[in-house]
């Protein structure tokens, strides 16, 4: 596995993910659930996801996916800015979001489900991204696995529920652009890494994250809170 940041798309083949994948190709979650990712890969994920907030200059949240995506020369297209046709194939091949790599363009283009909601729409964005930047090529049970817990720990660090004593679902949800499910679970995932890690989690990448991330870092207003999808000027990030 490239250990470095971002993985070009040159690295890749022609164009990764970007075959049609029937719904009964999609990796069921009974499936991930059996898939477990080993303690040192989870500190590489940590570590990945901090060189990213440092690439992108990220000091906010709810994250700037769209800003962040744009210095990760991602550009983003929304199902349904390319017909009814062309929605109806594409939410066959995911009902959420994909990316299209390719071998001779320094672009990477994200394909995602407008008719999503915005906090449904951050994560898989998020997740599409978590492929990239971790560099995987092959669509299978443990990168998936690898990407779901990338996307979290991006769009809510455990260390700034920890460092700010944000606890309850409602306060993560509003604060992180996240669904109800999605905060729900984030407080699960803090009880079971600290009791899977104790206090050996790594010092270092708890003090950048914190440092990175100041008690004005959380933007307020409800336009801030989220992106607008629908308002996304295709061209713009081309």
């Amino acid at each position: 596995m490239d250990q470095g940041f971002l993985v070009t798309p040159s690295s890749l083949a022609d164009c990764t993910f970007a075959e049609a994948l029937p719904k009964s190709a999609e990796i069921s979650k009974k499936e991930l659930d059996k898939i477990k990712i080993p303690g040192w890969r989870y500190d590489q994920i940590d570590k990945a996801v901090l060189d990213m907030f440092e690439k992108a200059d990220v000091k906010t949240m709810p994250l700037p996916i769209l800003d962040l995506g744009k210095k990760l020369n991602c550009v983003f297209i929304s199902y349904g800015a390319l017909g009814t046709l062309c929605y109806r194939v594409l939410v066959e091949i995911s009902k959420d979001a994909f990316l299209l790599c390719f071998r001779f363009s320094e672009k990477t283009i994200i394909l995602f489900n407008d008719r999503s909601n915005s906090a449904r729409i951050n994560y898989s964005i998020m997740h599409e991204i978590a492929h990239l930047v971790l560099g995987h090529s092959v669509h299978c049970p443990l990168a998936e696995k690898e990407a779901n817990y990338f996307a979290q720990r991006a769009l809510c660090p455990i260390e700034l529920l920890e460092h700010y004593n944000i606890n309850d679902a409602k306060s993560i949800s509003e604060i992180f652009g996240v669904s109800s499910e999605f905060a729900k679970n984030r407080l699960r995932s803090v009880e079971n890494r600290k009791k899977m890690f104790g206090s050996n989690q790594s010092q270092k990448t708890r003090d950048a994250i914190i440092k990175r991330f100041s008690p004005h870092c959380f933007l307020k207003s409800p336009e801030e809170l989220i992106p607008q999808y629908d308002r996304i000027d295709t061209a713009s990030f081309i």
